[in-house]
């Protein structure tokens, strides 16, 4: 029976796979520059909880099954997403020159030649490539039944480096003209928080969730994520405020005048309470769902300041986009869930 399951998850997801490569082969041919961009935000937004979760994996195979077991198959699901991230990257192949400025046949912008040089389009997407072959090899490497430590350990050593140089290439090159050599490591250990939060969401919503006490040290691992990647940010924002560059103030000017309440009222307010409805003193079921839910909606708010500042395309067709892509996402992470045995009580704990 489960042979005949894991069958049929396979043919679901080669169906999603084509379906997949279907609606990018359609976006790379029809969609205008404001439809690019929200496809933009849904694939770094979607790629990043994939890369979250890979390493979320490998960092819980190095600190012991324990830790890890509560999670295991949702980040384990999430990370072998990978091969459907990768196919809906096409689009932003075809349409470089309309979401990243410095690869428009204008030069309108300019920027110093060691950095010209390293944003040429041929050269990213050679790059884009390695990043998502590596990805996809160290998905199925890792997530796979076992205890993987030695795997875990060298597998870090690659997508550690090469999750911080996609985030240089696919978002920070967004405003060329500004250079931040904290960027890439500080978004790399953001995409940790919503992998965490998503799997620890999914494990509470199954019929067979794991004890209270085990989801405790998730609980502590999201606070102290979400605390973390607070003060990291704002270190960053610090150290360019010292600085007072013009170059590099301009990055959050941009920023706080277009999407400025979107930080302000949305992504702060919920990172607060998040954390507040995560604390030991006071959590409960449903107080856990509503932090695992607000620092999803944080980290949401927070990517499309970072990654979409100025864009004042049309809001519906945007929503419409996004919407196909997260469907297609969470069809084949459902798909792998439902072949998955369930986690027994005590499995993974030490004698």
């Amino acid at each position: 029976m489960s042979g005949k399951r894991a069958n049929t998850g396979r043919s679901h997801r080669l169906l999603l796979f084509m379906a997949g490569g279907t609606a990018a082969a359609v976006a790379s041919l029809f969609l205008d520059a404001d439809l690019l961009e929200s496809w933009l935000f849904g694939y770094v937004l979607l790629a990043g909880l994939a890369t979250g979760a890979l390493g979320l994996l490998m960092i819980g195979h190095l600190l012991g099954g324990y830790w890890l077991t509560p999670v295991r198959n949702e980040l384990e699901a999430a990370a072998l997403t990978m091969p459907l991230v990768a196919v809906l990257a096409i689009p932003i192949a075809f349409g470089l020159d309309q979401v990243f400025p410095w690869a428009a046949a204008s030069g309108s912008v300019a920027i110093p030649q060691p950095r010209e040089i390293y944003f040429e389009p041929t050269f990213l997407l050679v790059r884009s490539a390695v990043y998502l072959a590596i990805w996809i090899v160290l998905a199925l490497w890792v997530a796979r039944p076992g205890e993987h430590r030695a795997r875990s350990s060298i597998g870090l050593v690659f997508l550690v480096p090469t999750v911080t140089l996609a985030a240089v290439d696919w978002v920070m090159s967004r405003n060329p003209e500004w250079w931040s050599s904290l960027f890439g490591t500080v978004f790399a250990i953001t995409q940790l928080l919503p992998a965490l939060a998503g799997a620890v969401l999914l494990t509470l919503v199954r019929p067979d969730q794991p004890d209270r006490k085990r989801l405790r040290s998730m609980e502590r691992a999201l606070i102290t994520l979400a605390l973390l990647i607070l003060w990291l940010w704002f270190v960053q924002f610090l150290i360019i405020w010292m600085a007072n560059l013009p170059d590099e103030v301009t990055w959050y000017i941009v920023r706080h005048s277009e999407w400025g309440w979107v930080k302000l009222w949305v992504v702060l307010p919920a990172l607060i309470i998040g954390v507040v409805a995560l604390l030991p003193a006071i959590v409960g079921g449903k107080l856990l769902r509503l932090g695992v839910v607000l620092l999803l909606v944080q980290h949401v708010g927070h990517m499309l300041w970072l990654v979409n500042p100025d864009v004042n395309g049309p809001l519906w067709p945007g929503l419409i986009v996004l919407a196909v892509m997260i469907a297609l996402w969470a069809l084949w992470l459902a798909s792998d869930l439902r072949e998955r045995p369930n986690v027994p009580q005590g499995a993974g704990e030490p004698a």
